[in-house]
């Protein structure tokens, strides 16, 4: 009875000793599954600080969350689209197929969001672009959402400070002949129309052209009381300094295309009174934003300009709403997005309306003074034209 025993305890510990080989070690953690929030924008070429910009606010904002109470992990993917929409409809369909992105930063320009906006719809990815067209959100689409002001309201910006502050009636037009350019433009002379104003003459500068010579012959025959550069600071510095070389001393005003260091650096004195307007006050002055101020500061050495806050407000709404969500399913993290919001950021409040835009629409005025840009104030824009 007694050898019967053992030769069953023995049996029974083979067996567990069989049992334990084929199942594996308990691991100390399961790994979080991992998800991607991919950012498209310039990342190299004359408009890579602008891009850089997108992925320095998603970091800061994805850093000020403990990994160990999140459901997943979550990884940034850099995606330089060089401000080429060839270059954007790749990427997007790149970003399309890849069963780990669940939502995009981007793109910055208008003249790539637009025409990869599509293919993101179709994949039912989150799209929370920087670039400003309102056309972008007037396409019929539900995935796209914009913390970022719009370029109706640069317009309406620019106009309400050139004609209802300045009081200068009599503008002369000049644009790139991109997306934006053109369509901030139309913009204006409609204002102009409604407001009494005048636009003395429209005319379109190829982004890149070296010799404004020509154009700025005809503006200062023209004598406009102000003159509005729809374009970046490369091409807006080459009209400053041929400005100056002919003599034509009015008031310049840009979108925020213009507003960068680089455009200082490249005109020289004849940047001095320039002004731009930008989507958004100065974020280094809003309280609200103050921690976010003080991360950048101490990561980056240096203050934000315009676009870091707009991926770190970004972020954190993506994070949320996939966190609410708890799984990888691109159309209910769509949902959550509306479910989440209204959110308190660094912004304020931020709420969007049908579009996808957000309501918090705020146009800064930025002007170079000493040779540095400095904010000059909020524009005043009419309560009838504020967004609804």
């Amino acid at each position: 009875m007694r050898q019967r025993s053992v030769r069953l305890a023995l049996a029974i510990l083979a067996a567990g000793w069989l049992w334990a080989g084929l199942l594996p070690a308990a691991p100390h953690a399961v790994a979080a599954e991992k998800v991607v929030v991919a950012i498209t924008s310039p990342q190299s070429g004359p408009q890579a600080a602008w891009g850089t910009e997108l992925i320095r606010g998603a970091e800061l904002a994805l850093a000020e969350y403990d990994p160990k109470k999140l459901k997943f992990t979550y990884e940034l993917l850099p995606m330089d689209d060089t401000a080429d929409p060839k270059v954007g409809i790749t990427i997007a369909n790149k970003l399309k197929v890849d069963k780990d992105v669940m939502a995009v930063i981007g793109p910055w320009n208008s003249g790539v969001a637009i025409p990869a906006s599509p293919i993101y719809s179709e994949a039912k990815l989150p799209l929370f672009a920087i670039a400003s067209d309102p056309k972008l959100t007037r396409q019929g689409f539900t995935n796209i959402f914009r913390t970022v002001s719009t370029n109706d309201f640069q317009a309406i910006g620019a106009e309400a400070y050139l004609v209802g502050e300045l009081k200068k009636k009599r503008l002369a037009i000049i644009h790139d002949n991109t997306i934006p350019g053109v369509t901030m433009a139309e913009m204006l002379q409609d204002l102009l129309k409604k407001d009494g104003g005048e636009a003395v003459m429209v005319q379109g500068v190829s982004w890149g052209e070296r010799d404004w010579s020509p154009v700025l012959t005809t503006v200062k025959q023209k004598n406009p009381d102000a003159i509005y550069l729809g374009t970046v600071f490369g091409d807006a510095a080459l009209a400053l300094k041929q400005m100056k070389d002919l003599g034509i001393k009015i008031p310049a005003l840009g979108p925020d295309g213009m507003y960068s260091d680089d455009l200082v650096k490249l005109a020289g004195p004849a940047a001095e009174g320039a002004c731009a307007t930008a989507l958004g006050a100065d974020v280094n002055k809003i309280p609200t934003a103050s921690k976010f101020v003080n991360a950048f500061k101490a990561k980056y050495n240096e203050s934000p300009q315009q676009y870091s806050v707009f991926a770190y407000e970004d972020m954190h709404i993506i994070i949320r709403a996939i966190e609410k969500v708890g799984k990888k399913d691109r159309a209910e993290i769509l949902k959550a997005v509306r479910q989440v919001t209204p959110y308190d950021g660094a912004l304020g409040k931020t709420v969007f309306n049908d579009r996808g835009d957000t309501v918090n629409q705020v146009i800064g005025i930025y002007c170079v003074k000493d040779g540095k840009w400095e904010y000059l104030k909020a524009a005043n824009i009419p309560a009838d034209r504020l967004p609804k």
